[in-house]
């Protein structure tokens, strides 16, 4: 099978026995596929398990290996508003349940 990029396909389950095997991507790229496992009946709530199982472990993809190395630095901007929101966060923790006025009894 080949999809164009941002190509998508369904695949008939009763036509495969329930099972599909996909080849590696045949282009020259780096780039794999993306498999989403959806069921649709007529009936609400309907349930069915499902394996998805890949024959091998790939290699974290560059960007996502590089943010799990550790932190870059930032720009001052970014840094300047993570520091705003950290201390937001801390003085929110800090305040606790609000404690409502009370109404003033009714005048007679």
């Amino acid at each position: 099978m080949s999809l164009a990029v941002a190509g998508d396909t369904a695949i008939d389950p009763t036509q495969s026995a329930g099972c599909a095997v996909f080849g590696p991507n045949g282009s020259a790229s780096v780039l794999q596929y993306l498999l989403v496992p959806q069921a649709v009946s007529g009936v609400p709530d309907d349930e069915s398990a499902f394996l998805l199982h890949g024959a091998t472990v790939p290699a974290a993809a560059p960007p996502l290996a590089a943010a799990l190395r550790g932190p870059a630095v930032l720009p001052a901007q970014l840094q300047f508003d993570l520091t705003l929101r950290r201390a937001e966060r801390e003085l929110a923790s800090r305040v606790g349940a609000l404690n409502r006025p009370q109404a003033a009894a009714p005048l007679a």
